[in-house]
């Protein structure tokens, strides 16, 4: 059987469907099979998955494209910062 997930964001106008398989092991008309222990590569899989969705999600709810595109200029510009604040830090004797 597949479970189906819905997320809906900004008052519904987005709408993210997240499908998955249900936790019986093994084919069908056998019975069910033990659980295996994931391999560290696996779980590091998984964790990344999810973070990514956790993260995608968040920029779905909380930004918009107008914001990100101010994102995608800062994060152009801080670099020049960084530069600024080494040569402020060197002057300053800190």
């Amino acid at each position: 059987m597949v479970n189906r997930l819905e997320y809906a964001f900004r008052k519904k106008t987005i709408i993210e469907i997240h499908e998955y398989h249900d936790g019986n092991y093994g084919a069908r008309g056998k019975k069910r099979m033990k659980k295996k222990k994931p391999t560290e590569e696996q779980m590091r899989l998984v964790n990344a998955n999810n973070k990514a969705r956790k993260c995608r999600h968040k920029l779905l709810e909380y930004y918009s494209p107008a914001s990100v595109h101010g994102l995608i200029a800062w994060v152009t510009v801080l670099p020049i910062w960084q530069q600024l604040w080494m040569i402020f830090r060197k002057r300053s004797g800190k």
